[in-house]
């Protein structure tokens, strides 16, 4: 056995194992890092005779979920996204990260009975990460009037008290439903008459102050770190970008909800 194991509880393990590959994360991105490694000789490395035990069971699944799909021809961007979402599942089955009960639910008042007004629009989160955006997205949403938001993936869904700790009670008055894979809510949505309109800072994008038509669209935005694949902007229809004039080139996805949204309701309500 390794002795560098011997005296760490499994949760110690399996959290220097997601510190070992949020280290390699950040060497890849550097380009610092050659592309092949072995997530399984890592998994036996630091859990050592511990790894039949049921938690490194769990690890060990996560990271099959997250790797399999990997080989000698993928892109380092998905060896990247790949590293990235094993860390954060690993931390998440350890309990690293901030516990659901920690988070106080306020009693909430809302300021009519229903929604004054709901347009054609839906919104479709693809693997979002935080659970507080996508609560600040439900807030947003019943603000501006979208009808329906669509989660996909690995983005935290209801019921979730860190989502309702931002969302203030609007997971109760916007419709939403949730998909495993983002094409499968692609396709739904696209059954209903809706075109898919993806925000993405990609060269072929438009401004979102040239955009016009916002009614019967299905706005997708993507995971906070990774955007959008290639794979899922392949069966978009369209593509429209904010505009900034930072240092940066992107905000906080929930952020851009609010000013895609903001948009669309200034033109829907004038129209």
């Amino acid at each position: 056995m390794n002795p560098f194991t011997r005296k760490l509880s499994t949760k110690q393990k399996i959290y220097r194992l997601a510190e070992r590959l949020r280290k390699k994360e950040l060497l890849l991105k550097k380009g610092e890092l050659e592309e092949a490694f072995d997530w399984k000789e890592l998994f036996e490395f630091f859990l050592g005779e511990e790894k039949n035990s049921p938690m490194a069971l769990k690890a060990k699944q996560i990271l099959e979920k997250n790797f399999s799909t990997l080989n000698l021809n993928s892109s380092i961007s998905e060896k990247i996204k790949g590293l990235n979402f094993s860390y954060h599942d690993l931390l998440d089955l350890i309990g690293k990260h901030l516990k659901e009960e920690n988070f106080d639910i306020q009693p909430v008042v809302f300021d009519r009975e229903s929604p004054e007004k709901r347009f054609s629009v839906s919104a479709i989160l693809d693997n979002l990460r935080s659970p507080f955006n996508v609560g600040s997205i439900f807030r947003s949403a019943d603000c501006f009037g979208v009808n329906e938001i669509i989660l996909c993936g690995i983005t935290p869904h209801p019921p979730s008290r860190k989502i309702e700790r931002t969302s203030l009670g609007t997971i109760e008055t916007v419709v939403w439903k949730y998909f495993t894979e983002t094409k499968e809510a692609i396709a739904h949505v696209k059954n209903r008459g809706f075109s898919i309109v993806a925000v993405e800072t990609i060269e072929k994008a438009i401004s979102l102050f040239e955009y016009k038509d916002f009614q019967n669209k299905a706005f997708l935005f993507g995971n906070e770190e990774f955007g959008i694949t290639e794979e899922i902007l392949s069966i978009c229809d369209e593509f429209i970008k904010i505009p900034v004039v930072g240092i940066k080139n992107s905000m906080n996805v929930a952020t851009a909800f609010s000013v895609v949204m903001s948009r669309m309701m200034e033109s829907l309500v004038s129209s």
